[in-house]
């Protein structure tokens, strides 16, 4: 039979203060993934934010060279002053 020997008062302390560090640790962990959680879905909603502003950019670049087109055929090559809207050929 093993003998048995007990833990000091001190011995019984360190345990304790190991097991609360395991304790708060795993408390931390689940915080984290929490946040973590979150900022992933936050992440998601930024991402596809660029993407629609990234398609709305691509739209409207495109709506400027169909404009661009229509104009340099209507009026050849030139340039516009958008402040007065006088448009200078180009000889």
């Amino acid at each position: 039979m093993a003998k048995e020997v007990k833990f000091s008062k001190e011995e019984l302390e360190k345990l304790e203060d190991i097991q609360k560090q395991y304790a708060n640790i795993q408390l931390n962990l689940g915080q984290l993934g929490f946040t973590k959680i979150r900022l992933e879905t936050e992440i998601k909603l930024v991402n596809d934010n660029e993407n629609k502003l990234k398609s709305e950019f691509n739209k409207t670049q495109s709506e400027e060279q169909i404009f661009m087109d229509e104009v340099t055929k209507k009026y050849g090559e030139g340039v516009l002053d958008p402040k007065t809207g006088l448009f200078s050929v180009n000889k």
